[in-house]
């Protein structure tokens, strides 16, 4: 949005807006999505830019009011203006592009070539028995629009390859690693070495899962799986062994999550050159440190 657009919308923003008490007792003004979508309407501009506008001078997307205890106005506002692709859209691809959509990602890109079928309705958060046989990636982005309007989203069928992922991952800030096999990851974090993205993996198989955040940079998945070029019997995967529950998928997906934010926002400290492990059935978290 340019400032000269920014400008045209506020009067109408500032008129539109209602005084709101929050829990914590502070008042503050808030817009809400009905006097926002009809001024997007009315003013033929994206939904994304109205909250834009509104944040820029102090008022806050009525949804958001539950972010502003622990994000600020200019932080909710960058997570606006940012960009994520997930490659995948499984167990943690849909329960991560759920939970960015939520919080506010402005522009969320899902990748995935595969269809629904019946074996992921225990786990995957945009697989419902009327998703059977549907794209992967494009009910996740139907899901992520039902979930906010303002999120301009992209769903993309197809499998992420070194010559198709530049195009794909063009303009992203953060890439997430929501894949299911280790040649896949690697062809993902060489892009993001190509590309200069951060990138955030994840894992799981049972109630164990595993979490790393990966700058260009770094030395990332060589850390946990080692040689790039071996190979891997599909039958032997952990996650084909051990099943993939869904309190498993949603607990690793939630920190991958937060890493997005952690990267986007400057806050935090994300598990860079360190490997977070989590045992659900035990109750116990590690942290692996790489050098």
């Amino acid at each position: 949005m340019t400032e000269k657009q920014d400008k045209h919308l506020q009067p109408s923003i500032e008129k539109s807006s209602l005084s709101y008490t929050d829990p914590a007792g502070r008042k503050i003004r808030v817009l809400s999505e009905k006097d926002a979508l009809s001024l997007a309407d009315s003013s033929r501009v994206p939904l994304k830019e109205v909250y834009e506008a509104a944040l820029s001078i102090g008022i806050w997307p009525f949804r958001y009011v539950r972010n502003r205890e622990i994000l600020s106005g200019s932080e909710q506002l960058k997570l606006l203006r940012s960009s994520v692709c997930i490659v995948g859209a499984g167990g943690l691809g849909g329960n991560v592009a759920m939970l960015l959509g939520r919080v506010g990602i402005g522009r969320i890109t899902s990748v995935d070539g595969d269809l629904f079928d019946e074996t992921n309705l225990n786990r995957q958060a945009a697989a419902f028995t009327h998703s059977i046989g549907k794209e992967k990636a494009l009910e996740t982005a139907s899901l992520i629009e039902a979930i906010n309007p303002s999120v301009e989203v992209r769903g993309i069928r197809t499998r992420i390859t070194r010559e198709n992922g530049a195009e794909i991952l063009s303009g992203a800030d953060v890439m997430v690693d929501a894949l299911d096999n280790i040649k896949d990851r690697f062809v993902l974090q060489a892009l993001s070495r190509e590309l200069k993205i951060p990138l955030v993996h994840g894992a799981l198989a049972g109630f164990e899962g595993q979490v790393m955040t990966i700058f260009p940079e770094d030395n990332g998945l060589e850390s946990i799986y080692g040689d790039p070029e071996s190979s891997q019997d599909p039958s032997t995967r952990p996650e084909a062994v051990l099943g993939v529950p869904p309190m498993t998928a949603a607990l690793v997906a939630t920190h991958q999550a937060m890493e997005v934010l952690k990267i986007l926002l400057g806050r935090g400290e994300p598990f860079r050159n360190k490997m977070l492990y989590l045992d659900l059935e035990t109750g116990e978290s590690r942290i692996y440190k790489f050098l």
